[in-house]
């Protein structure tokens, strides 16, 4: 592995996104929920962006050290904007371990399935966690209805922009846009635990690798 400038700019990038977290609940008084989605969130965008720049083997050793870090944090209950949460979840050291399986099935072979999962993650997952529990009242699986139809609603749109941007666009492909979509609005409703964080980022990948 080659160690260049580029890969300690994105470990700096994400040093900086998770200390922004603790600075925004310790002196902004966020709630912690919000930090922890909001760090998923920027980690996430600047994932996206590293097989543009990197090589699999550098991002699985950045990957791999926040995965340490946040293991540790969890059991040191230290980096309360990620860990402080109060249900029992594995999310947060599940979040760069999903991706890295992910990185592992498409980085080299299918790029774009791979940034697609990243999206996923990154985006609609959070975004379903927000709304759910700002707006949640009917349960579905394990979220909220409406938690699920924003998680379906987002992901739709990631997979018809990566159509539209990749040429990839038809009425065809819009049905298995929508349907791969519900198939992974069902597996982020269904699992627990921050589980979803394991399985959603190869899941995503392989079904966007059928189309892009």
């Amino acid at each position: 592995m080659i160690i260049n400038p580029q890969f300690f700019g994105f470990l700096i990038l994400v040093t900086i996104i998770f200390l922004t977290g603790e600075f925004l609940l310790k002196y902004r008084r966020l709630d912690s929920e919000l930090t922890r989605r909001l760090t998923h969130f920027f980690s996430g965008i600047v994932v996206f962006f590293m097989p543009l720049y990197l090589s699999l083997s550098q991002a699985i050793v950045i990957g791999s050290l926040f995965a340490a870090i946040l293991l540790f944090a969890e059991r040191l209950k230290i980096l309360p904007s990620i860990t402080k949460v109060t249900r029992k979840s594995y999310g947060s050291i599940l979040f760069p371990v999903g991706l890295i399986a992910s990185g592992l099935l498409f980085w080299n072979t299918n790029t774009p399935a791979f940034q697609l999962s990243v999206l996923v993650l990154a985006i609609s997952d959070p975004v379903a966690g927000a709304v759910g529990h700002k707006l949640g009242r009917k349960k579905f699986l394990t979220g909220t209805t409406v938690g699920s139809l924003a998680f379906f609603l987002v992901t739709a749109v990631i997979f018809v922009s990566f159509g539209l941007f990749l040429g990839s666009f038809s009425i065809k492909n819009l049905f298995y846009f929508a349907t791969f979509s519900f198939v992974l609005t069902i597996v982020e409703a269904g699992t627990t635990r921050g589980l979803d964080n394991l399985v959603l980022p190869p899941i995503a990948g392989l079904l966007a690798s059928f189309l892009f």
